[in-house]
């Protein structure tokens, strides 16, 4: 339970049954199950009377401000709240005080109606603002302001917030979320809960937290057989296109694939085998089966995967195979070697083979002057009349390889020009301003350099390969020892395991960098070995309760770390191994949310799930979207609310980049807080100083790759709370090896054998 809802002890607790009507002025908090801790006056004749009181439970899931309601339930007293009512039964009933009809249209529940509007409209209709909206909607062009256009948004919110609720009570019975049931409906309007439940297991995968156990409780209650074919291919694909990809493998041994779907649908073995044989038959099947090429037993990928890491391999070895089309003038200052005289051996013999070799990949720990050599190969290429083109995973990797190089530099999906998100087909080339590289403008690209190439899964990797013509050079830059991508595949690590393809390792740590202990802790680390804990810039707070973990990384990122560096608490950024648990992302959000941006009087906010957003919240962008905003929107794009409009029904985000982006309130599962990021978020971004917990709570997650990246974050300070047995476990934990075959099938293109 969050520190913040959490209810007295049961000695407290004063079992005293209760039932009144009030009105929702505004939410506390929400758990992602739906528990739900909210402010609410009770509504006595027709007006709610002024005293008001805090309520609690899951049964309150979904409810907005605004609503009425009639619970019942039994008081309890709580450390924070005081009395509160923990609600055993929650009814919604229709708002009618004029007062409370105001606050339910002005809350941003029915579209097209802001507080300036909902005052106008219970000014002119009064206590029968909700019948002119249900029965005499034309009446509504009455009020300044409302025309055809808003007039028709209104009196469809308002009955797709019927139905919605109507899906709410359905579906609650299924353990599925408020915030699912409204993602049901917007992909399915009022046919949504006949979709779901005549075709369950086919919606796994179309809509975000519909999960096969979700779907599997609704199939089964209506009737489906266990045994039935769609329900044991469901499973199969449940674990060979969900779990597999989470782990970041391109596929899974055919024997686990089987014993865990089998576990999954709790029927026999052989089942599962002959549901894998149908999935992976056929030219269009959604899997491919084939043998091991080194162990020879039957593994199964999912088939976006499987081409994408085949194309991939076969456009690697046609780069690394074509001769160079860099202009005369580089190849004689190659010849020459006229390279900056500041460079050790090691960063000019990287300069000589990116221009020497046309796949190629440079690759080094913090502080070994990766950056520096890309800068003088930068030079070295325009010196020599040719044109670089630089880029890199994330929009803000992008902008500090910029700075570090003094060269533009783009996001590789900018670069790639791909317009399909999941779809590893190719996509048509685009030309933004100029701004693009595209296969109609690539002939005037002669060296390509792709930066925290760590990150890169097979599916944009592929994506980009296919866009490179034979000739242009391609460097790969990253550092090996840093998490792989969050996505399926290693391609980094793949590439340096092929003899083939040419690398240089720089492992010479430079003087500047030496004098910082981030640097010196950093290849500690990396070497398995504890670093320096107790220096001014990099220290360890020993604590052992999660709970007490997370508030002191709270109180340490916006006021101590602050006030001892004399630096804005925006300059911290709080960082942890997992999304979930007492000191993951999510619940660190929420209390530096609490304590940076509270909720304040008079100021709009929108509730969206366990998520509540406000003007001034730090957010980052969840998925890509390539039709949002002049170049689109990225997985890892960082920003600020800057402007909340209920009436419009949107949300407008300032990103780092400068550009303003508008959302629709219906679109908010695109954005999520950056209060607090996992460390997997935070690869390609750098912050002046970092805070982190280290916790047991997720210790599959706890490893030396996600601690080394971790440190490797911050540029002035990092800061660790936690428990001393986590800091050693992720020390002594190397990690899963991923489950690829790049290496083998990138070796067998480029002895020319067929893939």
């Amino acid at each position: 339970m969050a520190p913040d809802s959490a209810p007295a002890t049961a000695a407290e607790r004063t079992e005293v049954t209760a039932e009144l009507a009030c009105v929702v002025e505004y939410i506390h908090f929400i758990r992602d199950d739906g528990f739900t801790v909210l402010r609410s006056v009770p509504v006595r004749g027709a007006e709610p009377a002024s005293a008001g009181f805090a309520a609690a439970g899951v049964e309150l899931a979904g409810v907005r401000p605004g609503e009425t309601l009639r619970l019942t339930g039994h008081w309890e007293e709580t450390r924070r709240h005081g009395p509160r009512l923990a609600v055993a039964r929650c009814e919604r009933l229709r708002p009618e005080s004029v007062r409370a009809i105001r606050r339910y249209l002005a809350s941003g529940l029915v579209r097209g109606i802001g507080p300036l509007l909902a005052q106008a409209l219970t000014d002119r209709f009064g206590e029968q603002t909700l019948e002119v909206i249900e029965r005499e909607p034309e009446r509504l062009a009455e009020v300044y302001g409302i025309g055809r256009r808003r007039s028709r948004w209104i009196v469809d919110s308002w009955h797709a917030q019927a139905e919605i609720r109507e899906l709410m009570a359905a579906l609650r019975g299924y353990g599925i979320s408020p915030l699912l049931a409204e993602r049901l409906h917007r992909d399915y309007g009022s046919g949504a809960l006949e979709t779901l439940t005549r075709y369950p297991y086919r919606l796994v995968g179309e809509v975000d937290g519909l999960d096969f156990g979700t779907a599997d409780r609704i199939a089964l209650a209506a009737g489906q057989p266990a045994d039935g074919e769609e329900r044991l291919e469901a499973a199969v694909w449940e674990v060979c296109a969900s779990e597999g990809p989470r782990s970041g493998h391109c596929h899974l041994p055919a024997a686990q694939i089987v014993g865990e779907a089998a576990q999954l649908a709790e029927q026999p073995a052989e089942l599962l085998r002959a549901a894998l044989e149908r999935l992976g038959t056929g030219k269009a099947s959604p899997i491919v089966l084939e043998a091991h090429p080194v162990t020879g037993e039957q593994v199964a990928a999912v088939r976006a995967a499987n081409r994408a890491e085949r194309r991939l391999a076969k456009d690697l070895a046609a780069l690394a195979a074509a001769p160079s089309d860099l202009p005369r003038g580089v190849r004689r200052l190659v010849e020459e070697g006229a390279f900056g005289a500041d460079l050790a051996d090691g960063q000019r013999d990287a300069v000589r083979m990116a221009l020497t070799h046309t796949l190629s990949v440079l690759t080094g720990g913090p502080g070994c002057g990766k950056s520096h050599t890309v800068r003088e190969l930068v030079r070295v290429v325009r010196a020599g009349g040719g044109s670089v083109t630089l880029a890199a995973p994330t929009g803000k990797a992008a902008r500090r390889l910029a700075e570090l190089t003094g060269a533009e530099a783009m996001t590789v999906h900018r670069l790639a020009a791909d317009p399909h998100p999941g779809d590893d087909s190719p996509a048509p080339a685009q030309d933004e301003g100029g701004a693009l590289f595209t296969a109609a403008r690539s002939t005037m690209v002669h060296l390509i350099v792709v930066d925290e190439a760590s990150m890169l899964d097979v599916y944009l990797a592929s994506r980009l390969a296919a866009r490179i013509p034979p000739g242009t050079h391609l460097l790969l830059v990253g550092d090996v020892d840093q998490l792989p991508s969050v996505g399926p595949g290693a391609v980094l690590a793949d590439l340096l395991a092929v003899p083939g393809v040419a690398r240089t390792t720089l492992t010479k740590v430079f003087r500047q960098a030496e004098q910082s202990t981030i640097t010196s802790n950093a290849h500690l680390i990396r070497g398995g070995r504890l670093p320096q804990l107790k220096r001014s810039d990099f220290w360890f707070a020993e604590l052992d309760d999660p709970e007490r973990i997370a508030e002191l990384v709270a109180e340490i990122a916006t006021e101590r770390l602050p006030r001892k560096q004399g630096v804005d608490p925006a300059q911290v950024q709080v960082l942890s191994p997992s999304r979930r648990g007492a000191a993951g992302a999510d619940q660190l959000s929420r209390m530096l949310q609490e304590r940076l941006n509270p909720r304040a009087e008079n100021e709009p906010e929108y509730w969206h799930g366990p998520r509540v957003f406000r003007v001034g919240d730090r957010v980052i962008a969840t998925r890509n979207d390539y039709a949002r905003g002049a170049h689109g929107i990225f997985n890892g794009t960082l920003g600020t609310v800057v402007d909340l409009d209920l009436k419009e029904a949107g949300l407008t985000v300032e990103t780092e980049e400068g550009e303003s982006v508008r959302y629709d309130l219906d679109d908010l599962d695109d954005l999520a807080h950056s209060y607090a990021l996992t460390v997997h978020k935070a690869q390609g971004s750098e912050f002046a100083h970092v805070v982190a917990p280290l916790t047991m709570d997720a210790p599959k997650l706890l490893t030396r790759r996600l601690f080394y990246t971790l440190a490797t974050r911050a540029r002035q300070t990092v800061v660790l709370v936690g428990q001393p047995r986590a800091l050693k476990h992720a020390l002594e934990q190397q990690g899963p090896a991923r489950a690829t075959l790049l290496a083998h099938r990138l070796s067998s293109a480029l002895d020319g054998k067929t893939i």
